[in-house]
């Protein structure tokens, strides 16, 4: 019994089931042969229960693959969430610096041409909004580019860490 229900619980369900029954009929051939007949329902019990024990050695390996597949379907499904919400996030992180970014870039360019009373001041000022937008645009892309990523930090070209300040 402990052979059958092993074999069926260990095995692929046609493995179990082909080992199972032909250990289970063997059994009951070689009593058969080797016990006179009228312990023919002496045999017949133990071939059920020797079948007996395949059945449950094969619905609980049932219960374990559905279990096991129920657990990887959950953690799949679990993952294309977090997939899609880090999209989601990198569009709207995309969408609304991006937008105000832009709007910094052209008053930049607006304002070097009003420059008239303070060319060396507004020059100044200017080259400093202009490498603030710059940091700040490296950050949106580091931001995005750690959003996307599955695991890990992300690296930038010139060896230096990309993760958001």
């Amino acid at each position: 019994m402990v052979a059958a229900f092993s074999v069926a619980y260990r095995t692929p369900r046609w493995a179990g089931w082909l080992a199972s029954g032909a250990g289970a009929l063997l059994l009951l051939l070689v009593s058969l042969a080797a016990q006179p007949l009228s312990l023919v329902a002496t045999d017949l019990v133990v071939f059920n229960l020797v079948a007996g024990a395949a059945v449950v050695g094969r619905a609980l390996a049932g219960r374990r693959d559905r279990r096991v597949r129920a657990d990887a379907e959950r953690r799949a499904e679990t993952h294309r969430h977090v997939v899609a919400e880090r999209l989601r996030i990198a569009r709207d992180l995309h969408d609304s610096l991006a937008h105000n970014l832009t709007l910094v870039n052209a008053q930049i360019g607006v304002a070097d041409h009003l420059v008239r009373t303070d060319p060396v001041a507004a020059a100044r000022a200017l080259r400093d909004i202009n490498q603030h937008t710059r940091q700040a645009l490296d950050e949106l892309r580091a931001t995005v580019g750690l959003l996307r990523q599955d695991d890990g930090p992300a690296t930038s070209t010139d060896d230096g860490p990309t993760d958001p300040v």
